[in-house]
């Protein structure tokens, strides 16, 4: 429960700086998460295709 309550209190202050900052700035300010996110994705996506492909259960690693 606490880990909800800082993620909603991050994504609406997150969010308030659109009231503050052009919307150029604030794209720039999120490519850090865009980054992390795209990365996370790519990996599970590599994992996916792994464990379809070799037929493995990630349940046994």
């Amino acid at each position: 429960m606490k880990k909800r309550y800082w993620l909603l209190l991050f994504t609406v202050f997150w969010f308030s700086l659109l009231y503050f900052i052009d919307i150029e700035t604030w794209i720039v300010l999120s490519y850090p998460f865009i980054v992390i996110t795209f990365v996370y994705l790519l990996f599970t996506f590599i994992v996916f295709w792994y464990c379809i492909i070799f037929n493995k259960d990630p349940r046994n690693w």
